[in-house]
């Protein structure tokens, strides 16, 4: 028969086992406060975001359009948080202009507000009342 070999476990006096502990609870604790300034550092980035005002808003690639026509369609007000905009509603009403093919609206660094156009082309200019008409 095979003899049998027992684990036999160290004898731990009891001040080895409170230093293990206490080593065991350093490492947690560090890990616990870590992720706690991690978590604050999140919600202080969100709340510092949500109250940033719209400074300035870009817009790209209008030629014919004048950019108060743009903005009026847009109705972008500059008092408005940038965070609370709602960029795809902003470029729905864009879209539905008539001169306007393509739109796109993003946000930018530092409260800036982009708006891209792609302008279609006119295929005819009339003078109607001396004012140019595109058609």
């Amino acid at each position: 028969m095979r003899a049998r070999k027992k684990l036999v476990r160290k004898a731990r006096d009891p001040q080895e086992r409170r230093e293990q502990a206490r080593r065991f609870a350093s490492k947690v604790s560090k890990i616990i406060v870590a992720v706690a300034a991690v978590v604050a550092l999140i919600v202080l980035a969100n709340r510092w975001g949500a109250k940033e005002k719209l400074a300035t808003v870009r817009i790209i690639g209008r030629v014919v359009l004048d950019s108060a026509e743009i903005m009026e369609r847009a109705r972008i007000t500059s008092q408005t948080p940038l965070r609370s905009l709602d960029l795809r509603e902003i470029e729905s009403r864009l879209s539905s202009h008539p001169f306007l093919s393509r739109v796109a609206v993003y946000r930018d660094s530092h409260g800036t507000l982009v708006v891209e156009v792609t302008e279609r082309t006119p295929l005819a200019l009339c003078l109607l009342g001396g004012a140019p008409v595109y058609l």
